[in-house]
């Protein structure tokens, strides 16, 4: 005598562990893609170029406006260091910290601008999120996408690792759950009508809800 396995089969199905709907985040035109239909990609892997120069001129003109300012703050703080008590007033001292104060707030209020500017530039580049299999590019070169449009410009399924639901019955589910609390318990999963070998994996997790059509 000695201790056999205890298997269970079921049916299950392939179900993918992310699956991202990739969106724009401008209104623009689509100048270039940069991958295929179909297409394997790993994250960070860039997908779009859209038109920028608006943005791009928004960005030159919001740096001449701060180089501008941080000039006239400049003059300001030497004006407050020139203003000596002994020889100016103190409605004039008052005056001249006053804006020195004004312009520091509008230098700061330029570079969040920049700052802004810069994020909305980045958005003019697209790029994967994560590593997945690419589906139907559903929009092409010269294409004006919004971020109101219902449809995503491609889908990205991640494939490895994948998911396979399946369902047991419940008096099978304690001595499931008992396995697990001791460690990993081995999966083989075998696809119909292809002469392979079965692909190894394990359980996951158990759902956290009872399927009701099952028993």
């Amino acid at each position: 005598a000695r201790a056999m396995p205890v298997r269970l089969s079921a049916i299950g199905t392939v179900q993918v562990v992310h699956s991202v709907a990739v969106r724009t985040r401008l209104d623009s035109q689509i100048t270039e893609v940069l991958v295929k239909d179909g297409q394997r990609v790993e994250a960070g892997q860039p997908l779009f170029l859209l038109d920028s120069r608006q943005l791009e001129a928004q960005r030159r003109q919001a740096e001449a406006v701060l180089a501008r300012d941080e000039a006239q703050l400049a003059f300001a703080q030497r004006q407050v260091e020139r203003r000596q008590p002994q020889i100016s007033s103190g409605a004039q001292i008052d005056e001249a910290r006053t804006t020195l104060a004004s312009l520091q707030a509008g230098v700061r209020a330029d570079k969040a601008n920049l700052d802004n500017l810069s994020v909305q530039l980045s958005y003019a580049r697209i790029v994967a999120p994560i590593a997945g299999q690419i589906g139907t590019i559903l929009f092409k070169v010269g294409s004006i996408v919004k971020t109101s449009d219902a449809q995503p410009l491609l889908t990205i399924n991640q494939l490895r690792p994948i998911y396979v639901a399946f369902s047991v019955p419940q008096a099978h589910l304690v001595p499931i759950q008992e396995g697990l609390a001791r460690g990993e318990v081995p999966v083989r999963v075998s696809l119909p009508a292809v002469r392979r070998a079965p692909l190894q994996g394990r359980i996951a997790y158990v759902e956290n809800a009872v399927d009701s059509s099952t028993s």
